[in-house]
């Protein structure tokens, strides 16, 4: 008896139990495990290490700039070799005498620089154009750099030096490293000064050897790149600038130090941010995720070695679990293949597991309902002879009619009496769409065909009490509706508004699309609605009134719109008493063949 018990205990209960036991708990617990690990390597270690040595490269960049920039300043200032470029301005020798004053300009800068190489070009531009140049010529359009904004700072801040964040190639070095350069106008007094602004160009060669010099004490690659994304050092030359955009690393978010994790050229990569001293250039270091992972690889694989250990488990254990259930269900299979061949007198006994056995229950239920279904279903098929042929008789009356008009339009049409053919022809349309099924999509087109013969009889019937002004979009014509849904109001537009006032009744039909939705409008100048009946008018289950062309009221449209296409359609009333009525339709737009836009 606690054999049986035990074996039908849940099976949801087991397998739930079993995989929390054997799956859920391991797998939670290495993932902390993991997780512990990777912030103890990742952050406490590695980021640490980083932005120190970050750091101490912002200081030797930064040395290294007011190093060139301090050499810029000496030459800039001096009054000696700005008056002798300023001679070689006015004067007009030639030959020898030029070359002579060159001499003197190189001579004196070459004894400033003290035979540094950092500076390779030293440029002057003349206040009134033209430029003389130290070493290596410009090979930039002169008239174009005096209207950049750097130039335009350099002679507001006469005596400073200016460093431009953008990078631009002045000379040509022949070497793949970005130029940069330093610009000052020379705050010296006298008629004799000449130059406007002087521009020292440098390679950024000390730059890269300070990354060099720390290449063992980081992984992954170096970069330094300015507020343009351009990239000023490399150690890695396979990063372009648009990488680098795609990382968004320098915009008007950045602080001091930052690391964040980002996908690069389809790699996860840890990257690591340090704003320079002089806050225009930041210093990258990128690391591949999985190589900063690479001290966890041990971990790891004690983790795939115990989750393998588990499935095998998990899989020994299923092997012996499901045998208490593929036999009672392999014989509720042949039990269900028996009644799909016809035969509902099967029944199934199942002993098993509480599910197993519900579901044999449950099968003899279903096929014990089936027979009970079956036997309804016969006497409903002779119920719906029954009405089919009350319905058949229903139709004589309707078609008696039909044929009886048809006769009146003949004889019409004998008399020549043009206005008793018109109002037959009129009617007859609209009781051959009557008799069409209620719900049936149409055109358009069709539709204010259809509306347009009811009209044709009421304005006979009411003596011309009112006009119809129409104004359908040409592109809706083709669209499909539901048939016989202008007409009803119209109808009420006629009866309920334009026939309890003195005044000509006029009404109009508006069709046209707004976004995705067909619309329809039917304004009226009748009697209007009390704001408190425009509720009950769409909503009323009450019958409609006898006296109607078909007893299809605003209500019923309103439902058969939502039947046909859901509660986002339907229509809205808006009145205001003794003025006007205005009837709102609002429809999907469908095509031909049923498909709609939405």
């Amino acid at each position: 008896m606690g054999n049986k018990a035990a074996k039908r205990q849940s099976i949801t209960t087991k397998y739930f139990l079993n995989f929390i036991i054997l799956i859920i708990i391991p797998v939670l617990l290495i993932s902390f495990l993991l997780n512990m690990a990777y912030k103890n390597i990742f952050v406490n270690h590695y980021s640490e290490m980083v932005m120190q040595t970050m750091e101490q490269m912002s200081i030797r960049i930064q040395d290294e700039l007011n190093n060139i920039s301090l050499k810029s300043a000496m030459i800039g200032n001096d009054s000696e070799i700005i008056n002798l470029v300023s001679k070689m301005k006015k004067s007009e020798a030639e030959g020898y005498q030029r070359l002579d004053l060159s001499n003197q300009v190189n001579s004196k800068i070459n004894s400033l620089l003290n035979c540094s190489d950092d500076i390779y070009s030293v440029i002057f531009f003349y206040k009134d154009g033209g430029h003389y140049y130290f070493k290596s010529p410009l090979i930039q359009d002169e008239k174009t750099l005096r209207k950049e904004a750097w130039y335009r700072e350099t002679i507001q801040n006469k005596g400073r030096i200016i460093m431009p964040e953008k990078t631009k190639e002045l000379i040509s070095t022949g070497l793949s490293q970005k130029q940069l350069y330093f610009s000052m106008s020379p705050d010296i007094l006298g008629e004799q000064n000449e130059v406007e602004v002087v521009c020292f160009v440098f390679m950024p060669k000390s730059i890269d050897s300070i990354y060099a010099k720390y290449q063992n004490q980081r992984m992954g690659t170096g970069l330094l790149i300015n507020k343009d994304n351009d990239i000023i050092v490399s150690s890695d030359n396979k990063i372009t600038k648009e990488d680098i955009e795609k990382c968004g690393l320098f915009d008007k978010n950045y602080k001091k130090s930052s690391y964040n994790d980002v996908v690069l050229n389809n790699k996860k990569n840890m990257i690591y941010t340090y704003l320079t001293n002089n806050d225009k250039w930041l210093l990258v270091n990128i690391i591949d995720y999985n190589m900063l992972t690479s001290e966890m690889n041990q971990v790891m694989m004690y983790f795939v070695l115990i989750y393998i250990v588990i499935i095998i488990l998990f899989i020994i254990f299923a092997v012996f679990f499901i045998k208490d259930i593929v036999t009672p269900i392999k014989q509720l299979i042949s039990k269900m293949k028996s009644v799909q061949k016809g035969n509902f007198d099967e029944k199934i006994v199942v002993e098993g597991s509480s599910e197993i056995v519900e579901m044999g229950e449950s099968f003899n239920n279903m096929v014990s309902e089936i027979n009970q279904l079956i036997i309804e279903r016969d006497l409903q098929e002779k119920e719906k002879s029954k009405e089919e042929m009350k319905a058949l008789q229903a139709q004589i009356q309707p078609h008696f009619i039909y044929n009886t008009l048809s006769s009146i339009r003949l004889m019409a049409m004998v008399a020549k009496v043009d206005g008793i053919k018109n109002m037959t022809d009129a009617f007859m349309k609209l009781l051959s769409a009557i008799f069409k099924h209620n719900d049936s999509l149409i055109k358009v087109r069709t539709e204010i065909e259809y509306l347009n013969n009811y009209l044709y009889i009421m304005k006979v019937r009411f003596d011309e009490l009112f006009t119809v002004e129409y104004d359908i979009s040409e592109e809706i014509e083709s669209l499909y509706m539901i048939k016989l849904t202008l007409q009803p109001l119209i109808e009420n537009a006629i009866h309920h508004g334009i026939s309890k006032v003195d005044r000509k009744g006029i009404i109009k039909v508006r069709g046209y699309l707004q976004e995705e939705f067909l619309i329809f409008e039917i304004e009226d100048n009748g009697v209007g609605i009390e704001k408190e009946r425009i509720y009950d008018i769409i909503h009323s289950k009450k019958s409609e009134d006898r006296k109607s062309f078909n007893h299809i009221g605003v209500n019923n449209v309103m439902r058969r719109i939502k039947l046909n296409h859901g509660e986002g359609y339907g229509i809205t009333i808006d009145s205001e008493y003794m003025k006007y009525t205005k009837v709102t339709l609002i429809l999907p737009i469908i095509h031909e063949g049923g498909k709609s836009d939405v």
